[in-house]
């Protein structure tokens, strides 16, 4: 993700990304983007890379990218046992008892679940993605996952949904 209107360029980015993915430190970074939303600074560019359910040994050739500023996470639990609340959860910062994106008896259908996932993503504001827009980041999901797309609640600019 990058500002509207901002060139793509390739330069390394600078220092100090946060390395923390609790819910405070999600609510914290929040009261970080719009103080640096004011500043006469430029923005920098965001990217976020979710690989679901890569082996590390699969990865080669990823470590690479610690080299442009990344960070890669040493040991990163998933809060449920699948893709669709595991990433709402990732988007949003909350747990899926608090975003109530998850199976359940009410949902029975992955017509209802999307149904259901879209009026919550929603309510939250499509998470960290819609408080970007709203700083004016241009946003862009590319997904081979069927469950991260707009039908599911992820929203963004553009959504690219790549079959596998």
């Amino acid at each position: 993700m990058r500002p509207r209107g901002e060139e793509k360029t390739h330069a390394k980015p600078s220092s100090g990304y946060w390395s923390s993915t609790s819910a405070t430190a999600k609510r914290r970074r929040r009261k970080s983007y719009a103080a640096y939303a004011t500043s006469d600074m430029r923005k920098p560019n965001i990217v976020i890379i979710v690989l679901d359910t890569l082996r590390e040994d699969h990865a080669q050739g990823l470590d690479r990218l610690v080299d442009y500023g990344f960070v890669k996470y040493q040991n990163a639990i998933a809060p449920a046992p699948w893709t669709l609340p595991s990433h709402a959860s990732l988007i949003t910062g909350l747990y899926p008892s608090e975003h109530g994106i998850h199976e359940s008896r009410s949902a029975r259908t992955n017509e209802e679940l999307a149904k259901i996932a879209r009026v919550r993503m929603g309510r939250l504001n499509y998470g960290i993605i819609g408080e970007l827009e709203n700083e004016g980041y241009e946003t862009v999901i590319i997904t081979a996952n069927p469950y991260i797309t707009d039908t599911f609640g992820f929203r963004a600019g553009e959504v690219i949904y790549v079959p596998r």
